[in-house]
Order: C-alpha cells, then structure tokens, then sequence
C-alpha cells in the first residue's frame, strides 16, 4: 500500500478534492481530466473510502508517474458525507474544488475558468459552472444550466430563488468552487440528499456566486450514485423543512414586498399538496406543521392584486412541484 504525506513546505493555491468509493471503472477519467488543465497550482487528494474494486491500484498507477495525485485509502468505511469531510479537512490550498470520481471537467480552461473570479473578486464566496448530464457511456444527455444568467448572483436573493422554485439551482459539488475560509465548517452530516445544497447557502451567507454558463463539468447519471439511492427514501424530501427553517424562517419574511411573501407561502402551499399524497412524509413531517401553518399565513389578503397574476403566469410558477421536486432529489 502506498502511503501519501502532503508536502507542507510547497502551499497549493488549489485543492481538488475526489472523494470515491467503488467507482474504479470511472476514476482514470475523471483524474486525467484534472492533470490536463492549463491550471497546474494545485494538489489533487483522493480519499479512497475503503472500496472493493480496483480504485486503489487504477490510482496508484497514475500517482507512480504525476507526484501531484495523492491517494489516501480509509481503514474504514466513512460514509458519503464524511469522507467529503476527510478531505476537506486535509485540504491545503486557499480554494477548494471536489470532482466526484464519476464526473470530469469537459474542457482544458474549467479551473481557469472557475477561479478567476475569485481571484478577483473578494466579494464571492463561491464559483459554479453549467453542467453536461452524461451517461455511463460518456453520452451527452443534456445541459443543466439553472442559473440561466451568467455572471453575478446575490447569496441572500439565490438562498430565497433555490427554496422559492425548491431546486438546487447551483448544482452538483463537481461543478462548484469556494473559498476554503468560508467552508471551513464542512459538510452538515444530518442532512443526506441537501447535503451540497445546506452548503452552498452556508456560503451564501459569506458572499455572492460567480456563474459560467458554460457546461465546464460532465455529471454523470447512473443507478448506482449515492443521490440516486438516498433518493429511494422519501423521509429524504422532509430536508427541505430544515433548509427553510434556517436560512428562511417566517420571520425574515414580514418586511419583504408582496411578491415576496406571495411566493413565500406559496411555497409552503406546494410542500404541503406533496405531502399530503404520501403519508409517509405526512407522519415524518408532523413537526414541521406549525412552520408551514406561519408561512401560508404570509400570502396577502389582496390575491387578486396584479402582481399577483403575474407571478402566478410566470415559468416559475407554472413549473410543477413535481417536475422541481425531481430536479432537487434526481440530480
């Protein structure tokens, strides 16, 4: 077994960060898509955790010939979250970047492209990119391009635009960058679905986004992701609950203009229909019943006011809870 020891005296300004676990058959791409950017200041750790199939040797054999690829193997299996976590933690340089080992940057420019801005930039906390959805066989899909505006998008406005449409409108870990300083917190291990979404509204709190509307990273779908097997459980959907209750609570609400509070409760208006066509999520959502009861009491008497009507035609609105719900827990 091979045994990696960081380098203290040479400080990356980069760390990319690939947590993995059985995904030897992907591995080789994503780390050659790393080792053929045109931006080289940066440590690349990959955190093995204690897989069954050949991840470690496919590793070792591209660590033999690049001494930037360090492979860490847990005595242990820790856990989706906490093997973020790991790395996180033994992470160096100044901004962080995960790629899951199932993933892979499309292009030579997708570092570049993701931290110049916050070279630049004091005021964002975070860089995020358009994604290519791929399949097992590196098909292209479809892009996903959330953030239909590329450039600068406000922390607190993007906080309230992910929960108002309930969809991660950032994206997947793989196509986001942040400050290590403002992440340093990590991952909250309570959540397992919103996991990456709880974290970009941490950093949401500590500035604003950079968006590329460029498809910089390929997200590869498959049956075998963690997202997709948490997805099975439906308890999973109740995240959304703890995500309002922190970062938008019904007392953020009453000073707001009534577009806002329009969309406020009809949020909660929508949570409620779904849940209410499965008992299951009704009984697990119990306690959440008096947030939804205070966030409906938001909607303004005055429904017929014309603003009103036109939130209620817009694309926001006439997305179904169904098909925003499934770009959330599907992604």
């Amino acid at each position: 077994m091979k045994t990696e020891h960081l380098d203290i005296k040479n400080t990356p300004r980069l760390s990319i960060l690939i947590p993995t676990y059985n995904y030897g058959r992907f591995i080789e791409k994503a780390i050659h898509s790393i080792l053929n950017q045109n931006f080289q200041d940066y440590e690349l750790i990959v955190s093995d955790d204690h897989s069954q199939d050949d991840t470690q040797n496919i590793v070792n054999r591209i660590a033999l010939r690049d001494n930037r690829v360090k492979l860490f193997v847990q005595p242990t299996n820790l856990g989706m979250v906490e093997n973020w976590n790991w790395c996180l933690e033994k992470s160096r340089g100044d901004y962080v970047m995960f790629l899951f080992a199932d993933d892979f940057l499309r292009s030579n420019d997708a570092i570049t492209s993701l931290i110049n801005p916050l070279l630049h930039d004091e005021r964002l906390s975070m860089s995020a990119s358009a994604r290519m959805l791929v399949d097992e066989s590196d098909v292209s899909l479809f892009m996903a391009r959330d953030l239909t505006q590329g450039g600068r998008h406000s922390g607190e406005k993007l906080i309230q635009k992910c929960l108002y449409e309930t969809c991660n409108l950032i994206g997947e870990p793989s196509a986001v960058m942040f400050r290590k300083a403002n992440g340093v917190r990590g991952f909250d291990v309570t959540y397992r679905q919103l996991v990456d979404l709880e974290m970009w509204f941490h950093l949401a709190q500590s500035g604003d986004l950079f968006f590329i509307n460029r498809p910089l990273v390929a997200f590869r779908r498959h049956e075998e992701q963690q997202t997709a097997i948490n997805s099975r459980n439906p308890t999973t959907q109740i995240e959304i609950f703890r995500l309002i209750q922190k970062y938008l609570p019904p007392s953020s609400i009453p000073n707001k203009d009534i577009r806002n509070r329009i969309l406020y409760a009809s949020m909660f208006l929508s949570l409620r229909r779904n849940l209410r066509k499965n008992l299951t999520l009704l009984e697990a959502a119990n306690i959440y019943g008096p947030l939804m009861a205070e966030g409906i009491k938001m909607m303004p008497s005055a429904i017929a006011n014309p603003i009103y009507r036109i939130i209620k035609t817009s694309r926001t609105w006439r997305n179904s809870y169904r098909k925003r719900m499934n770009k959330i827990i599907h992604k």
